[in-house]
This record gives C-alpha cells, structure tokens and sequence, in this order.
C-alpha cells in the first residue's frame, strides 16, 4: 500500500509534468519568434562572467532569451557589455555577447554559462615592451595600472572547473568574425588579422584552441589554419600554424626583421609550430616547409636563382642560439642541392681593456750643483780659516 503523502507527490509531480508538455512547445514558440526580455536574469550573468579575483567587473545594460534550436540549449543576448577594471574604468564594451547556458548548473540553481561566443567584435593585443599584452576590444582602452585583460581571463580559464563557482562551468568560448590588430613594441611590426573564428576548449589540464584566420599584408592576404595548447601547470602555450600557397614576400613590410623575405617569390605550404615561455617569448620554432616553382633574389648575397622546388625541415631552439637545418632540398631545374647544417649564435669574446699607463714619478726639486758646490767651500773655507792651529808636540 502506498502512503498517501507519497501518492500526493507523484500525483504532483505528474501535474507538473503534464504542465511542462502542455506549456513547453507553447513557451518555445514564443521564444523562437523574437528574443525576449529577461532583464532579472543581469545580476545573476554578472556574477556568473565576474572572476572571484575581482580583476575585473562585467556590467550589462539588457538580456535576452532568444531560441537556438533544439541541439543547443537557451542561449542569452547580453546586450551592452561592459568591462570595467577595480578602479570603475570601462576596459573593454560589447554591443553584445551570446551566452548558452548549462542545463546542470541551473539543476543546481545555479545561473552559469556554458559557451560565450562573441561576433563580429575588433581586436587590438598590444604586446608592451615589458613583455605583458594589453587588449582592447571595440573601442576600449586599456586602463593604466589595471591587469592586463588577457592574463586575467586566462587565469580564470586556467582554474580547475569548480561546480560550486557559476564561472566552473565555462567550457568553450568562441570569437566569430573577428577582426585582430596585433601590434609587438618590444620587436617592431604590426600585424592584422580577418575572418578570425577560433574555439577555446577548456579541461582540466588547460585550455585548446583550434580554427582559422586571414592574415592582411600590404601584398595579398594569407590564410591560415592554426591550433594550439596552453597548458594549466606549466604555462607555456603552444600553436600550430599550417598554409598553403603563401609567398613570403607577403611578409616583409610586417616587421624589421622580415625584410630580408622581399627576395622570395614563391609559393610555399607547410606548417610552423611555436612554443613560447611563461612571458611569452618564443622559446623554439619547429617548420616543413615545400615551395613550388618560384624565384629567390639576395641582392646582399648577389643571388638571383630561378627555383623549381624546395623542401625544408628544421628547427630553432632561442635559449641555445642554434638553429639546425635537418633537410634542405632545392631543385634549380637540373641540378639539385641538398643541405644539412646546425647554425649557431656565438657571443664574441670579452673585451679586455689594457691597463692605464703608470703614472710619472715626482722628483723633488734640488738647487743647481754649481752653486751647491761653491756654497759648500766658501763654508769649509771660512771654517778652515777659523779654526786654531795643532798643538806642538817636543
């Protein structure tokens, strides 16, 4: 026999079921025709995108429900974004930001979000001369004194998912159609990247990036395809960066120490890997690099040669100042050359300085010998003269 007080649940909670059926398709329908206001839902999306370290505030002016079909859950419209740092001034605004919302932190009654995926937004990075990298998103300027934007969102990335934290259940954030300004102080050079769409996947060990992006030079645009790792216990992000069809010439407006590419005119497809240290100086560089037909021209070198082909591997390592060429091969239309070779960086020997010359000795002044002399027998004379005569003996 069943007690009566259970019997009452299920009987309530069918009722509620039933509510869900009868209402749901109603409730989807109403969202999946416009966007609709959820206003009370702000204080809960702010602290859900606010770190527990307070390196930064999320404000939002509105919020909007809108419906995304049925393999994705309820996202949000989070319209006028702004981030502010400690001091009340806005770091970055967005005209708006989606957010998908976890289906198992809202079991716990938890408002958290799942995926933030930002549109069509512009970039700035800006790596300083001290080595740290400020961002600027749609018009916002980074605040003096405020930690960079970029380091703090990766320290919260970084931390282990916490499901008693509304920020513990962030697993993907995405930037679709984005436009990047990459400016480097400390070497020289800009940068500027379109049609950027990359996924950050975020685990227990770190977090993934992979998608694409158009790399704009004043002599064509190069698309690329790139990946990489950041892992949470070493923090020395890695990325994989493969091409196809890109003439290095493409590159040599972009940076001081690109210039010497102007002279190669030829396609080439391959891949470059970096590896960066914790202040994120590259620390090695990995290529497989093959060219097709093209023309190479060193003007310092006197070189001009007509390549029909090429392929190189290699690797360069910046803490040991070496560089190792593991296979180059270039086909010059009948002859062919293959080189292996390690180049490496030698400091030059100390300068050693030569010891300053030993002073002049002083030599005290003394009066001419010729008065000395006279001086000194005028005196024995008159003492001569003065003195008495020797005694007689008998």
């Amino acid at each position: 026999m069943v007690h009566g007080a259970v019997r009452h649940f299920f009987q309530i909670l069918s009722a509620f079921g039933l509510l869900v059926i009868i209402i749901g398709p109603l409730a989807a329908w109403r969202v999946s025709s416009g966007p609709v206001a959820v206003d009370f839902l702000i204080p809960y999306i702010v602290e859900a995108l606010t770190p527990a370290s307070g390196a930064y505030r999320v404000g939002l002016d509105g919020a909007e429900l809108h419906w995304a079909g049925w393999k994705r859950s309820l996202d949000i419209n989070a319209v006028g974004v702004t981030v502010t740092n400690p001091d009340g001034r806005a770091v970055v605004t967005m005209p708006t930001v989606s957010l998908s919302l976890s289906l198992r932190a809202l079991r716990q009654g938890i408002v958290a979000p799942s995926l933030i995926e930002i549109r069509g937004s512009r970039l700035r990075l800006r790596r300083t001369r001290a080595g740290h990298v400020d961002l600027e998103i749609a018009g916002g300027t980074p605040a003096d004194g405020a930690e960079p934007l970029p380091a703090a969102l990766l320290e919260e990335m970084l931390a282990p998912p916490d499901p008693g934290r509304a920020s513990g259940y962030l697993r993907q954030v995405r930037l679709v159609d984005a436009t990047v300004l990459l400016e480097d102080e400390a070497k020289g050079g800009a940068w500027r990247l379109e049609d950027l769409d990359i996924e950050l996947g975020r685990d227990a060990d770190g977090i993934g990036a992979a998608g694409g992006v158009s790399l704009v030079t004043p002599d064509g645009t190069a698309r690329l395809d790139i990946g990489g790792r950041f892992p949470a216990r070493e923090r020395e992000p890695s990325f994989t960066a493969t091409f196809s069809d890109i003439r290095p010439t493409m590159f040599s407006h972009l940076a001081p120490d690109l210039e010497p590419l102007a002279g190669v005119e030829l396609p080439l497809s391959g891949s470059v890997s970096v590896k960066f240290d914790r202040v994120l100086d590259i620390e090695r560089i990995g290529f497989a690099i093959d060219g097709r037909r093209g023309r190479v021209t060193l003007p310092a070198l006197g070189a001009d040669y007509d390549i029909h082909g090429l392929s190189l591997r290699g690797k360069a390592v910046a803490a040991e100042k070496r560089m190792a060429l593991e296979a180059l091969e270039i086909d010059l239309g009948g002859p062919k050359v293959s080189v292996t070779a390690s180049l490496e960086q030698r400091d030059p020997p100390p300068v050693v300085e030569a010891p300053p010359p030993p002073a002049p000795a002083v030599v005290p002044d003394t009066p001419p010998k010729g008065k000395s002399k006279a001086k000194g027998k005028g005196k024995k004379s008159r003492a001569a003269a003065k003195a008495p005569p020797p005694p007689i003996i008998p």
